[in-house]
């Protein structure tokens, strides 16, 4: 492996010279995260063997001992006497993967205080009529996190069949959408086991620039 070019970018991404990567690439990936190594070589091999496309992230230690996360794409193509060049580029993406860690620790932290409350979240898309609901609420309705969120039908079946009616005429998308509002009510469920629970629903409307709903967002207490 060589590097018949580097541009002036590799002091900032790499803090090395491109002279010194073009004269010496072993440089380059000897800083690559000894636990991102295997991907790395693979990344290469795969798309040596295929000519598809390469793409690769992964973390690099520099020489200051500095640790960033980088991700590279780059098209190969064949040559004459049978080498393969790579054209491309890389990318710091540490701040990226910064904020994806930060994410997923709010998101843990979120999923332990809604397990804690015993308080689940749900959000309503108008347009695709998807629903997304966070594992508690599943675990709320007594049913299996790992599966999608019920249908409207579904959840009707799931709701007491003497509040059904009552849920039915007082609480629908409809009239939240037609009034804009968004009224808070309680019910009773029947969990697959059979078991009997009440819930408290509460949502808000989520609008466009130009006041037209787009989604419903809300919580249900057990």
């Amino acid at each position: 492996i060589s590097f018949p070019y580097a541009s002036s970018g590799c002091r900032e991404l790499f803090e090395r010279e491109p002279e010194e990567l073009e004269t010496n690439a072993a440089a380059a990936i000897a800083n690559i995260h000894p636990e991102d190594v295997a991907s790395f070589q693979q990344s290469v091999a795969l798309s040596a063997q295929t000519l598809q496309p390469w793409e690769w992230s992964g973390r690099v230690i520099l020489p200051s001992g500095k640790q960033k996360w980088i991700h590279g794409m780059s098209g190969p193509e064949r040559l004459e006497n049978g080498d393969i060049i790579w054209h491309g580029f890389v990318l710091d993406i540490s701040d990226r993967k910064q904020v994806e860690t930060e994410l997923r620790q709010n998101q843990a932290a979120l999923a332990a205080a809604q397990r804690v409350a015993h308080v689940g979240s749900w959000e309503y898309d108008v347009h695709t009529q998807e629903q997304l609901w966070s594992q508690e609420l599943f675990h709320i309705f007594g049913l299996d996190p790992n599966q999608p969120a019920p249908t409207f039908e579904q959840m009707l079946q799931l709701i007491h069949p003497e509040d059904r009616a009552w849920v039915m005429a007082q609480n629908t998308v409809e009239q939240s959408l037609a009034t804009k509002t968004f009224q808070p009510f309680e019910h009773r469920l029947i969990r697959p086991d059979g078991s009997i629970r009440y819930v408290e629903v509460r949502g808000e409307l989520i609008v466009n620039p130009q006041r037209q709903v787009t989604k419903l967002f809300g919580t249900a207490l057990d």
